[in-house]
């Protein structure tokens, strides 16, 4: 396998131009195990959603190299050649974090053989599994229920899983995370991610004599516990084999927490693209009223053109009219009349002018000619 030297500052351009997920197959190494190396030299690395920032075309911040460097300035590492899928030796991320948890928590992560010190959470569980007088709906019950794990197993196998639960919690708010009791849900708040957790048994189904034409069953206790980590399809179970769940506990908390990272890089990732989509409609919301507007204003400059024109026809109409009057000896009194209504609608009708009107106002100058049309013959009618 071939190997690459990498300065520091090669290192930092790397990191910076491709996740470490996807950086980390090109060497034969994880995203972990690279993360780690870029803490002990003192490179800086991109925040959760950075790359969902670039992704969606968001402005991101790109830390700058400190001089600093208590480390080496150089790392050897080796490249995965073309075609190759296994690497000898490379730890998985869940071993990578089961390891390190194994290491730092050292005894904690060890199920004791009986209860000591348990958690007020396994205290009122302990009273509400055990206590078979307890009824639904009475205030006992509802003193228990609302501090009480999620368990679904026999009575023979809760103390087990009591024990196991037990440990699991004071672990997990010893590594800084929060358990929370919610509508009879365990769940595991790992900075703003509820991850639901769970206790169940596994239960076989044995068919019963039956002299009916479907058959039934009796859902007999196996004695298997499996651990259930979220509620969701993608769920993730563990269980009694070979290895006990007791022995489990590193894996699970691995598991439970990169579950965690997982969400809070999905919701990251959502976050920005509906942002984006927000943005997007906004954007298009503006340019349709926009068009609305501009598509208003042209057809006024229209129908003032229009009306301009018209009240210039008008009043051509008016002054020939008073002609042929003057010179056909008609200009009656009554004439006279109607010729200075007649200019004063002409004057309303103006956009120049705007005279107001005893009856009529803006909004019957739209429909004043709006139902005209021309007949066969060319000719207006109504």
């Amino acid at each position: 396998m071939e190997k690459q030297t990498l300065t520091r500052q090669e290192l930092y351009d790397l990191v910076w131009s491709t996740p470490l997920t996807t950086l980390a197959k090109k060497f034969s190494i994880t995203d972990v195990g690279l993360r780690k190396i870029c803490i002990k030299m003192n490179i800086p690395l991109p925040k959760v959603g950075h790359w969902a920032k670039v992704k969606y075309g968001y402005p991101v911040e790109k830390r700058k190299l400190p001089n600093k460097n208590s480390w080496k300035n150089e790392i050897e590492l080796k490249i995965i050649k073309e075609g190759e899928t296994k690497i000898p030796g490379m730890l998985s991320l869940y071993n990578e974090l089961e390891n390190e948890i194994i290491k730092k928590e050292g005894d904690s992560v060890v199920v004791p053989d009986q209860l000591i010190t348990p958690h007020p959470f396994i205290v009122a569980s302990k009273e509400f599994y055990t206590n078979k007088k307890i009824k639904w709906g009475t205030k006992e019950y509802d003193r228990l229920i609302k501090d009480t794990v999620n368990i679904e197993v026999s009575s023979d196998l809760v103390e087990r899983a009591l024990r196991i639960m037990d440990t699991l919690i004071k672990v997990m708010e010893s590594r800084g995370h929060k358990i929370i009791i919610q509508d009879r849900s365990t769940i595991v708040k790992i900075q703003e991610e509820e991850i639901k957790i769970r206790i169940r048994e596994k239960y076989n189904k044995i068919p019963k004599p039956s002299n009916y034409s479907w058959q039934e069953y009796d859902h007999v206790p196996s004695g298997i516990l499996s651990f259930c980590i979220d509620e969701s399809y993608k769920q993730i179970v563990l269980q009694d084999g070979k290895v006990q769940l007791e022995k489990q506990l590193p894996r699970i908390i691995a598991k439970i927490e990169i579950k965690g990272e997982e969400m809070k890089k999905y919701r990251i990732e959502c976050e920005i693209y509906w942002a984006k989509e927000k943005e997007r409609k906004r954007i298009e919301e503006l340019r349709r009223k926009r068009k609305e507007k501009e598509f208003s204003d042209v057809k006024n400059l229209f129908m003032e053109c229009k009306q301009w024109q018209e009240a210039q026809v008008l009043r051509n109409y008016l002054n020939e009219s008073e002609s042929f009057a003057m010179q056909k000896n008609k200009m009656t009194k009554k004439f006279k009349k109607w010729l200075e209504w007649a200019r004063k609608k002409a004057d309303w009708y103006d956009p120049f002018i705007l005279k107001r009107d005893k009856y009529l106002d803006e909004s019957d100058k739209e429909e004043l000619f709006a139902k005209k049309k021309l007949n066969q013959f060319g000719t207006n009618y109504y």
